[in-house]
């Protein structure tokens, strides 16, 4: 188990959370606009929920690997691995 790295599921996590946020965000939204007539309700958070999902899964084709789940062994960022100029200057 140390000799190889686990696999990576970052883009996994990625579409199930994007798809999970399309699919609420359309049926939250589907059922309010169906809220004023009793009977259309649930046609429309259905229709809400179809098309969330659709754009959950869209949106996550747009982001990235690292850009939702950084790796944690990736180099630091400018001027991490400078020394310091207060510590090397004597007054």
């Amino acid at each position: 188990m140390f000799g190889h790295e686990l696999e990576d599921d970052r883009p996994r996590r990625r579409d199930r959370a994007c798809l999970l946020a399309g699919l609420l965000t359309g049926a939250t939204v589907g059922a309010l606009a169906g809220a004023p007539a009793a009977s259309s309700i649930v046609a429309l958070a259905s229709v809400g929920i179809i098309v969330g999902g659709l754009a959950g899964k869209m949106i996550a084709s747009h982001i990235s690997a690292d850009e939702w789940d950084p790796r944690f062994n990736q180099r630091p960022h400018v001027g991490a691995s400078s020394p310091d100029d207060d510590v090397t200057k004597s007054s």
